[in-house]
């Protein structure tokens, strides 16, 4: 189990990605040939992974809907990744292959989930683009998951 001290440390680090990746996210810019992948719920996922605190998590979570779409109201895409997240959290427990395959089998399935939940005529009309988001997402979520990972070590060495 962590320290408080690093449920902090990593309540802040993962509120900074939050932000950045809602900035990226919102002008594209790690856009590869149009294909443009989901920062907010890459950052979630793998953070799911990093903490068992559930109201930081649901915090990180709603901060995270918010920073998707600056605009009154719930959309479908914050109630997608909202669902999604809270689920990658209930079954994290429960995943065969903890770590890096267990992030990317997470990331697979959660893209997918949110384009189920948030815009299935898109997911139906446009498979590749999902597809090489999912890809996209996985290897984004692999670099994460590293970081979070060469972080934890320093932690418990420290």
């Amino acid at each position: 189990m962590a320290s408080s001290h690093w449920r902090a440390y990593l309540a802040v680090i993962v509120v900074a990605l939050i932000l950045m990746a809602g900035a990226l996210q919102m002008h594209g810019a790690l856009a590869v040939y149009g294909i443009r992948p989901d920062l907010m719920l890459v950052v979630l996922i793998v953070s799911a992974l990093f903490t068992d605190n559930f109201l930081l998590y649901l915090l990180l979570t709603l901060i995270a809907s918010i920073g998707i779409r600056f605009a009154p109201g719930f959309g479908p895409e914050a109630f997608a990744l909202v669902v999604v997240s809270l689920g990658v959290f209930a079954v994290k427990s429960k995943i065969v292959w903890p770590g890096l395959l267990g992030s990317a089998i997470l990331i697979g399935a959660g893209t997918i989930a949110v384009y189920t939940l948030g815009s299935m005529q898109f997911l139906f009309r446009h498979p590749g683009i999902v597809a090489a988001e999912a890809l996209y997402n996985i290897v984004l979520a692999a670099i994460l998951y590293e970081v979070l990972q060469l972080i934890t070590r320093y932690e418990k060495k420290a």
